[in-house]
């Protein structure tokens, strides 16, 4: 077994533990399903595990930023979760509650215009550290 593993991995009526608040990888064909396929809805997929409790966060937080950061935008919640796979082997799974009745109009407009500024900022940052570093360097 590898790092990370993909698919409809498990289900559940709601993602263990509680609720916590997508082009072109795995993960991003996974929820597009789970959007498409109402059968999926209103339970909790586990679509990856990970060996690395650190990487499913990174993946959620990734997937938060791109679906949104709460049901209301497109009706996904993600979480991480510790799990135990059939060999006994602990892993955490990366979970997706998929209910599109919670959506509420106008929040995935209101998302993207907040994730445009979150990006903004994050590339003024950087521009401004790897400025810092260079003037250091020359010092």
């Amino acid at each position: 077994m590898g790092d990370v593993e993909y698919g409809f991995l498990e289900t559940a009526e709601d993602i263990p533990g509680g609720l916590g608040r997508g082009g072109g990888s795995k993960l991003n064909d996974l929820v597009d399903k789970l959007l498409d396929d109402p059968s999926m809805h209103k339970q909790a997929v586990m679509i990856a595990s990970y060996a690395k409790k650190t990487a499913a966060g990174g993946a959620a937080n990734v997937l938060r930023q791109r679906y949104g950061r709460d049901a209301s935008v497109r009706g996904l919640t993600f979480a991480t979760r510790r799990v135990q796979t059939a060999d006994g082997t602990d892993r955490s799974g990366l979970w997706v509650y998929c209910d599109p009745s919670l959506v509420v109009e106008g929040q995935w407009d209101k998302h993207q215009k907040a994730e445009k500024v979150r990006k903004a900022k994050l590339a003024a940052t950087l521009k401004e550290q790897k400025e810092a570093k260079k003037a250091a360097a020359s010092a």
